[in-house]
């Protein structure tokens, strides 16, 4: 009984951990230059073609897809789309956006 106790607690921490990161992701993004979450591939086309790589911009995009991920209901979260990293570096800016 005791290892069905802690392996509740250990699932409903993951959840608040989980739950906070989505709500401290979406603050970021509501206080962005052009406020997010991105909705439409329109606003992301746009995003892309705004500036030239930037760390900021990286940062804005992996913020954007960990939120999509952790929030999707319709895709798995090991969905190829929702690829935070290769070969244990952050994406570039295109490949987020693709």
């Amino acid at each position: 009984m005791k290892k069905l106790a802690d392996g509740y607690n250990k699932k409903e921490n993951e959840n608040i951990r989980l739950e906070k990161q989505k709500l401290d992701d979406l603050d970021f993004l509501k206080q962005q230059k052009v406020p997010g979450p991105f909705t439409t591939v329109e606003e992301v086309k746009s995003f892309l073609e705004s500036e030239d790589e930037s760390k900021e911009k990286n940062h804005r995009l992996y913020i954007e897809v960990r939120f999509q991920k952790n929030t999707t209901q319709s895709l798995k979260k090991d969905s190829s789309v929702f690829q935070l990293k290769k070969d244990h570096q952050n994406l570039t800016s295109f490949e987020y956006g693709i």
